[in-house]
């Protein structure tokens, strides 16, 4: 995988929120930014619920971008282009963890 920014979550079924398990490629602010993150909100958020993978050409004019953390570094990055968002199942979630620890 030739990513430069990973984020893996968990869902916390009872909460209905996402759980930044593993991350790469970000600061500990935009990784704490992510907190609390809803199933539904965001791009993530909405992977999570739609269980479909999801493919934004132009993050930082995108309505669904709802993070502050998220906005000032989708706005101020020169490189951010396409972005790719796919629900993992328990198993491949394992699978990713490990690979990136």
């Amino acid at each position: 995988m030739d990513a430069k920014v990973v984020l893996a979550f968990l869902v916390d079924e009872e909460n209905q929120e996402l759980v930044l398990e593993v991350y790469r490629g970000v600061s500990e602010e935009f990784a704490s930014g992510l907190r609390g993150l809803k199933v539904g909100e965001g791009f993530n958020g909405q992977g999570a619920q739609t269980r479909k993978p999801l493919l934004v050409e132009n993050a930082s004019s995108d309505p669904r971008l709802t993070r502050e953390v998220v906005k000032r570094v989708v706005t101020t990055a020169d490189d951010v282009g396409g972005s790719g968002f796919e629900p993992l199942t328990s198993a491949m979630s394992t699978q990713c963890s490990n690979q990136l620890s």
